[in-house]
């Protein structure tokens, strides 16, 4: 949702950590800021509204327009403060576009208000309130909402309580999508307990006329079959817009509702691009449905998440024939934390390497071992192969699969940019062979996330040296959860300073940096050569 530079005034972190916040206060002067964010906001109010006032008054100096406002879990702002806060910024010449207010539990008190203030932003277009705000709010309170911002905002995003929606809610949520004057594109109800009722509701309203929706995520809603049936039939009518349909976690969609949405997206008027279907138990019969109608001319599908599905060798390999048919248009597979083992590793790595296959990024996850590792590296110094990110997460890849990979990254036909590895094994000696990848001139890569792998200071170490090379092109570094202490922390702000390091995210929390850590990274960030714009340390995600 954020776009852009941003504005952080964050609250000041835990005891012993002051100087961080202190020295971020300091960095309030950035010329290209173009949103507001307040998170986890414990300060005194009127400090807060006079530094607001103060930053709005340099932006409009810079001629530089506030657009998003983010209050994420702000507990201490009332409704008091969100108007003030508001006609303050509002004032020195924000226009709001992305309002944010996810966790501000205060705001539920006078509600009535509030829609008042969000209605106000004219020029509103996209809204999160998760966890917060509309908890304890009844179907009617949604509906009212729904249709007052629903004509000026083109993207809602709800986590409300699932007893104070469920299937009323979602029927009301329907009849606002039916109205001409409704501007709604993206829906997020995830975790309402809609169950099979209601998905079947706002599938009838995707194939009226006026509903604008091309996105819809109703993850964890306790629906099955009945409800995918109801989806499928709405994916096939031609006033359906929907591009995008997230219905994960629902469990009891299993192979017969996956069927029945494959046979779908066969269908010329679907006009879905990206489905995600994860943990719906579809099995192997339900991944040679996807995989059947992949290879469809009139299939439109570019990215099909199929994350703990309970597939098998059998599912892996029909989905790795699709892949090599020239109809077929997949660009993004997910499939972690199935059970396809060696043999379905092997298979679809095979079908990376065909001359037919489109796909740009692949998550397969879960199990995996140095030798699955060496069989993906292998498939990425292909010619055919296109994978520009590659996620395997979640196994026992050690030293030795890391090195196979590293050498893959050398390579000149390598084309990854993406490499997340992240819980697995790979120790100092991996993340050492991983670090001299990143100064080879080869080397593509732009992400790397290595936590949770016991890299300790001296892969810490490895890592950061590689980022002071001129070759290196990584701007997101995750290093979280990995024992690093002063010494690393040391080398890595060290590396920030240096004008050949491009990081511009750095993940670095559940370490052992200590005061004397933290305060090296504030330090670094005052650095003119610092080109950091996300930190995360000690556990919150400071945009700088």
């Amino acid at each position: 949702m954020l776009t852009g530079g941003t504005f952080l005034m964050s609250s000041p972190p835990p005891r012993g950590h002051l100087s961080v916040s202190v020295t971020l206060w300091d960095l309030l002067s950035m010329p290209d800021v173009a949103g507001l964010i307040l998170d986890n906001l414990r300060a005194d109010h009127q400090a807060v509204l006079g530094s607001v006032s103060k930053r709005g008054k340099q932006l409009v100096e810079q001629n530089v327009v506030t657009e998003h406002l983010r209050l994420l879990d702000c507990l201490k702002v009332d409704v008091l403060v969100l108007r003030t806060l508001v006609q303050r910024a509002i004032t020195r010449g924000a226009a709001f576009k992305a309002v944010d207010i996810s966790g501000c539990q205060q705001l539920r008190e006078g509600w009535s208000q509030v829609e008042a203030i969000l209605v106000g932003l004219g020029r509103l277009r996209e809204l999160r309130m998760e966890g917060g705000p509309l908890v304890c709010v009844n179907a009617h309170t949604v509906t009212g909402l729904v249709r007052r911002l629903s004509s000026v905002a083109e993207s809602v995003s709800f986590d409300v309580l699932a007893r104070d929606v469920g299937t009323a809610g979602a029927e009301v949520l329907a009849a606002a999508l039916r109205d001409a004057n409704c501007k709604l594109q993206t829906l997020d109800i995830s975790g309402n307990l809609i169950r099979d009722a209601g998905a079947e509701v706002l599938a009838a309203a995707l194939c009226d006329p006026n509903c604008q929706l091309h996105t819809l995520h109703i993850t964890g809603n306790r629906f099955g079959a009945a409800a995918a049936e109801a989806l499928a039939g709405a994916l096939r009518d031609a006033n359906c817009k929907l591009t995008t349909l997230n219905i994960a976690w629902n469990e009891d969609v299993g192979a017969a509702g996956a069927e029945v949405l494959a046979a779908a997206l066969g269908d010329a008027n679907c006009k879905l691009q990206t489905l995600n279907i994860a943990g719906n138990e579809v099995g192997d019969a339900g991944a040679e449905a996807f995989a059947a109608v992949l290879r469809k001319a009139t299939c439109k599908l570019r990215t099909l998440y199929l994350t703990r599905n309970c597939i098998g060798e059998v599912g892996a390999a029909a989905l790795a024939a699709a892949l090599r048919d020239a109809d077929c248009k997949l660009q993004t597979l997910n499939i972690a934390r199935n059970l396809i083992g060696v043999p379905g590793v092997q298979v679809v790595a095979a079908a990376v390497q065909d001359a037919n296959c489109k796909l740009q990024g692949l998550a397969i996850g879960g199990d995996l071992e140095d030798a699955d590792a060496e069989t993906l590296a292998t498939t990425l110094e292909h010619p055919n192969c296109k994978l520009l990110s590659l996620d395997i997460a979640g196994g026992d890849v050690g030293a030795d699969g890391a090195e196979s990979l590293a050498t893959a990254l050398r390579g000149p036909s390598c084309k990854l940019q993406v490499l997340y590895i992240e819980d697995n094994c790979v120790g100092a000696a991996g993340a050492a062979a991983l670090a001299a990848a990143l100064r080879d001139a080869n080397c593509k890569l732009q992400t790397l996330d290595v936590s949770a792998n016991e890299l300790g200071d001296a892969g810490a170490e490895s890592l950061a040296a590689a980022l002071r090379d001129a070759n290196c092109k990584l701007q997101l570094l995750g290093i979280a959860d990995n024992c690093v202490g002063a010494a690393g922390a040391e080398a890595l702000a060290a590396a920030l300073r240096d004008a050949n390091c491009k990081l511009q995210t750095l993940k670095i929390v559940g370490n052992a940096l200590g005061d004397t850590g933290v305060e090296l990274f504030a330090t670094a960030l005052r650095d003119a050569d610092c080109k950091l714009r996300t930190l995360d340390v000690v556990g919150a995600h400071w945009h700088i």
